[in-house]
């Protein structure tokens, strides 16, 4: 088994929950519980933005952020994309 220390360099990785880097202040935040949620949301919906438009997580970062935003705060077009359909 191979053990990665350096996360930046795995192409195809997203992380989400209190595995998260923080200072010591921001990381009082990260325990709470909706905004661990909120993390997974945004994963989940970069994770859909890879597959729609073929790419990784940095292409979505890079190209592809201004969509991702959207969709995470409801916006647009993406108002109701995270809504049951």
């Amino acid at each position: 088994m191979r053990v990665v220390d350096d996360s930046q360099n795995v192409e195809n990785l997203m992380l989400a929950g209190r595995c998260v880097s923080a200072s010591h202040v921001a990381a009082m935040n990260i325990k709470v519980q909706k905004t661990t949620g909120q993390m997974g949301l945004a994963v989940g919906a970069a994770a859909f933005l890879c597959k729609k438009h073929n790419t990784t997580p940095r292409g979505v970062y890079q190209k592809h952020l201004a969509e991702l935003q959207d969709i995470i705060f409801e916006r647009g077009e993406h108002k109701d994309a995270l809504k049951p359909r």
